[in-house]
């Protein structure tokens, strides 16, 4: 018989939440289509004012601010994460190797009782990508508001 007990502090989940973080950027690296070349106006430099283009509402000011660095070389953690980036329409692969800052927002308006939260990476002042973590793990798509019946999710 083979036991395993595992002892966690708040600073050892923070630590497994950051590499999460990290993952998903990584994964977001390399997509088909660029979302982000539509984006313009406020909404191409500003991620708040970029969920608001998406229909959310979001507070004005980001509850997480993380600066992570897009791998240059595709792996199956990565390509798990393109896949789910592909369904939102998005193309990091010009960002590969580059670092790039993700800012999380609380949404205040998304469907169902569960809390959301908003991930959109930035490159140069420049929204590129996004993610979204709902309940307890799923990950979606950014997708528009309108768009979010689709099932695209995946638990992480």
């Amino acid at each position: 018989m083979f036991v395993l007990s595992l002892k966690t502090t708040r600073a050892r989940l923070a630590a497994v939440v950051a590499v999460g973080g990290l993952l998903l950027a990584v994964m977001i690296g390399v997509s088909a289509s660029p979302r982000s070349t539509a984006v313009s106006g406020a909404a191409a430099t500003d991620p708040a004012a970029y969920l608001q283009s998406l229909g959310y509402e979001a507070g004005p000011q980001w509850t997480d601010l993380r600066e992570m660095v897009i791998p240059a070389k595709e792996d199956v953690a990565f390509a798990a994460y393109n896949t789910l980036a592909q369904a939102a329409g998005y193309d990091l692969t010009p960002y590969a190797g580059q670092r790039v800052k993700c800012y999380t927002y609380a949404l205040k308006n998304y469907p169902g009782a569960q809390p959301a939260q908003a991930c959109v990476y930035v490159y140069k002042g420049r929204v590129v990508a996004g993610t979204m973590r709902i309940a307890e793990g799923e990950i979606t798509p950014l997708k528009p508001l309108t768009e979010q019946g689709e099932s695209n999710g995946t638990t992480g």
